[in-house]
Parts: C-alpha cells; structure tokens; sequence
C-alpha cells in the first residue's frame, strides 16, 4: 500500500527499538519509526556490471537516509529516491557515495581517455593496444562509473567474464592495464587507492604452437587466393594483409613489425630491411635481410598501388594494416576458410622452429634472425658488436628452400651451417 501523509503522521513510536513502513509505489522506499523522529529510507542492493552493458543486483543489501520527515515531504522523498535508483541501475551509481562525491567524481570512461592520450600516447609505443583493450575487453557499464565507486569486486566480476570465455591470458592483460590506469589515476588524484592492486594472476602455460606442414601449405594458397582479385574471400583479409602474413613466414619477423613497415624502412637493390629501434619491441635497431621471394611480396605491394602514406602494406582506409591485421587467424578460421587452433603469431614460432629444423640454423643465428634480447653476460653483449648479417641472409635463404619445396612439393637441399 502507498504511502500517505496522513498515514505517516499516525504512525507512533514503538517503547522499545524502531521499525519501518514500506511505500507500496517507490520500490525499497520506507518510512522509519523512532523514538524521536521519522525519517525516509531507501533500501537497495549494490550493482555490479553484467556482460549485457547493463548492472545486475549484487548480493548486499545497502541503505540510504534520504531526509526526515516532514522537513522532506512524501513527494521529495519519492523524487530522490526514484532519482537514486536510476543512477544505481542505469549507470552503476552507489547513492550511498553522497551527491556531491557522485557528481564531483571522474568517470572510469573519463580516466580511462585521460591516460590514453596522456600517458600511452607519449610513453607507450604500443598504445593502440592499450585503447583496443578499453574498448574490447571493459565492460560499457564502466564508462559512467566513478572511478572512486569502483571496488575489488568489480575488477573481480570483469576478469572472471573473461576467463569465463576462454582467455585467462587476456584476462591477466586486461588486468595489467586497468591496474595501470588506476596507479595513474591515483598519482592525477583521480582516486585513492587501486582497487586491482595484488589481484592474483591466471596462470599462463607459454605456447609451443607451430603449424604442421598440411596447415602451413593450406594457409599460403589461402594467402594466394586472396591476392587474386576473382578468388579473394571477401573483406576478412585483404591482399595487403596476405602479402604481410606470407612475409612474416618468410623473414620470421614480429606481426606488428611487418605491418608497421614503411617504404624508407627498405632497401630493394640491396636486399635489405632496416626496422628503426623506436618501432621495435627491444629497442634494437634490427637489419633484416630480404630474400628474393620476400622482395617479390614487397614488388607486388608497390604495384599494387601501395605507399601514399608511406607504408609498405597499406590498409584500404590508409595507414598501417597493424591493427586490421590483428585477429585475421581467427577471422578466417570462423570464416570456415581455415582449420587448426593455430593464431598469428605462431607464425613466428614456426619459422623458428624451420630455421633449426629444417634449415640447419644455429641457435645464436637463430637469436640474431629474431632480434632476441642477447641473454648472456652483459659485458659480452656490449663488446660482441658483430652483425651475423651474411648469416642471417643463409639461414633465411635456406628456410625460404625448404618453404618453397614445401609449397610445389620439391625436394629441398638442407645445408647445415658450421657450429659458432
């Protein structure tokens, strides 16, 4: 039954403890009896957010004090706390914060741009991944939620859907970055504390994926058919893209190197591919040597019409394929175009495991091939300045037989290299 004010005004005090009254129209708005005053309540479950967007109702049960009666009247009442419940389950809002700390308090959405564009940005040369996380992997329901309302519990709900889907290494990533965004919230005066801080980790088992010979040769006739304009699979890879992934197999190089090369990166006559340190995971300015099928990919990508923005495999839409590029695996593998749980970057795995294999490649020219961090004493390092760059051109050169036997099913020379 509805509140009314004739109704509040007859209700008395109890002699001993207090009780409340239920208005039957607003949902957890009650009146409540004590001994010396009446008062307007509102009870309420705390929301957390669910996988539609959306707030789903939590387990605790909170309560508000919205005003004493009869200097806040039956309808004030009313208006506050269908007020406070839009925010709770609209956007997520605790009224219990206060309106001041609600309407004063920056948005996760807000602190989230706000390190984009001025931490990322400036520091981090793989921002882009940092912004693709935000928008793919954070729930919308966190845009509008003040960053001050955010606890363990929410980081908890959003690392579980996660892992829920089968990506418990995204969802230590995701955990990474949000974690990242609140220590930099914290040192902006966004917030208190980091409500991610000595989360736990989902174990990760490091891959050892590479592709079988079936699945490498059915992949580069895949890659072929999207070159050719009357056979391409349509927009879930485009020939640039293609033209990329069959140089990853052929130089062994990182997918975001690949796709990040710009024509003055290039030196066809002399066969070579230098990659600036700055675009490089290790910051190591890192030469890579272009065999003469690798430099056909690159004649295909300048005939193509490719370069006006200075990148080698250029994006329909302009700029770099990096990104386009990312998920292309998985696309046409649910595209039904592709088998195995292979992704991209066993690509690079694969070559790796060839040059040993199949192309006699020791493992210190293997480590110079792949641009890996020298892990040996550091005085060593510093003093073995030695390119390997007439090894490194074999190695690839023999990897690139092996391939191309592979492909029109040729009998390959193995030559094996004299150990260093």
């Amino acid at each position: 039954m509805a509140l009314t004010d004739r109704t509040i005004r007859s209700l008395k005090p109890r002699a001993t403890g207090q009780y409340e009254r239920p208005d039957g129209l607003v949902p957890g708005l009650s009146i409540r009896i004590n001994r010396n005053s009446k008062s307007f309540v509102l009870f309420y479950r705390e929301r957390m957010p669910d996988e539609s967007g959306g707030f789903a109702p939590g387990k605790r049960l909170r309560r508000l004090t919205l005003g004493t009666y009869p200097a806040l009247g039956l309808a004030q009442a009313r208006t506050k706390a269908q007020r406070a419940l839009s925010q709770l389950t609209t956007k997520g809002i605790d009224p219990a914060v206060g309106k001041r700390e609600a309407r004063n308090a920056g948005s996760f959405g807000e602190l989230a741009a706000d390190y984009i564009e001025n931490h990322a940005k400036p520091k981090k040369k793989s921002w882009k991944e940092d912004q693709r996380k935000v928008r793919a992997d954070i729930p919308p329901a966190w845009k509008n939620l003040p960053v001050k309302t955010i606890t363990r519990k929410h980081v908890y709900a959003l690392l579980d859907r996660i892992v829920k889907r089968g990506a418990p290494v995204a969802a230590n990533r995701v955990l990474g970055l949000v974690s990242r965004i609140f220590t930099y919230g914290i040192d902006k005066d966004w917030l208190d504390s980091n409500p991610a801080a000595r989360i736990s980790k989902q174990k990760e088992t490091p891959r050892e994926r590479t592709l079988t010979d079936e699945e490498l040769k059915a992949l580069w006739i895949l890659l072929d058919a999207t070159k050719t304009p009357t056979r391409t699979p349509g927009a879930v890879c485009t020939p640039n893209i293609a033209r990329g992934l069959q140089l990853i197999l052929r130089t062994g190089q990182r997918p975001g190197e690949v796709f990040g090369m710009e024509w003055s990166d290039i030196n066809e006559a002399g066969g070579w591919w230098t990659i600036p340190g700055t675009k490089i995971k290790n910051g190591k300015t890192h030469r890579v040597p272009l065999t003469q099928a690798a430099l056909a990919l690159i004649a295909e990508a300048r005939a193509a019409g490719s370069g006006p923005d200075g990148w080698v495999f250029e994006a329909q839409c302009g700029g770099g394929n990096r990104w386009q590029a990312a998920n292309v695996i998985s696309r046409l593998r649910h595209a039904g175009l592709l088998t195995g749980d292979y992704s991209r970057h066993d690509l690079r795995r694969t070559v790796a495991t060839g040059l040993m294999q199949h192309a006699g490649t020791t493992r210190a020219v293997l480590s110079q091939v792949l641009n890996h961090t020298d892990s040996g004493p550091r005085a060593t390092a510093v003093y073995d300045q030695y390119s390997y760059d007439r090894e490194k051109r074999k190695a690839l050169e023999a990897w690139g037989r092996h391939l191309d036997a592979l492909l029109h099913g040729t009998t390959s020379r193995v030559v094996t290299f004299r150990r260093q």
